[in-house]
């Protein structure tokens, strides 16, 4: 007897579910899912340690909690749904105790078994750190560039004043 595709369900389906579940948790990426609504189904330990709330506080509730510009996270999901590649954002999202945090967040879509799009899946990560980096030796790099442009003015004014010192001293 041949197989005509992967099991779709039995011990096998169920041992490789558990694995990936094992892998989800002990990520510390923030890993979250939500339905086409844009309410929460599910949420790590990764995604607690990065806004605040539980997963029971979360699940059931509207992504949208931690958007911080105000927007939608529908508009992703309709993007996803319409077969729309969405790339992974920078972006400000809120924690629980009303603070901001910049991640960076790559989003998937979740399919049922006849392939629709069911929802969305999302891996954050905190992206603070980094930006703050980024800005520092953009500040660094601004300020060389001052420096350089005083070294050449400063080399300027010396070759003039060699110039004009050579021919004071070589005149009689």
């Amino acid at each position: 007897m041949t197989s005509t595709g992967p099991r779709t369900t039995g011990p096998i389906l169920d041992d490789h579910r558990a694995l990936l579940a094992a892998i989800v948790d002990a990520t510390e990426q923030a890993v979250i899912s939500v339905d086409r609504d844009g309410v929460v189904t599910s949420w790590n330990r990764g995604a607690q340690d990065l806004y605040g709330w539980t997963e029971a506080e979360m699940v059931g509730r509207p992504y949208d909690v931690v958007l911080a510009d105000g927007g939608s996270s529908v508009a992703v999901i309709e993007d996803i749904v319409a077969g729309e590649s969405v790339a992974g954002v920078e972006a400000r999202r809120i924690r629980s105790d009303g603070s901001t945090v910049m991640v960076g967040e790559t989003t998937a879509p979740v399919r049922d078994d006849e392939g629709a799009v069911i929802g969305v899946a999302m891996i954050a990560r905190d992206i603070s750190e980094r930006l703050e980096t980024e800005a520092l030796l953009e500040h660094y790099r601004r300020e060389l560039d001052i420096r350089n442009q005083h070294l050449e003015q400063s080399n300027t004014d010396l070759e003039q004043f060699a110039y004009v010192a050579s021919h004071d001293l070589s005149e009689p």
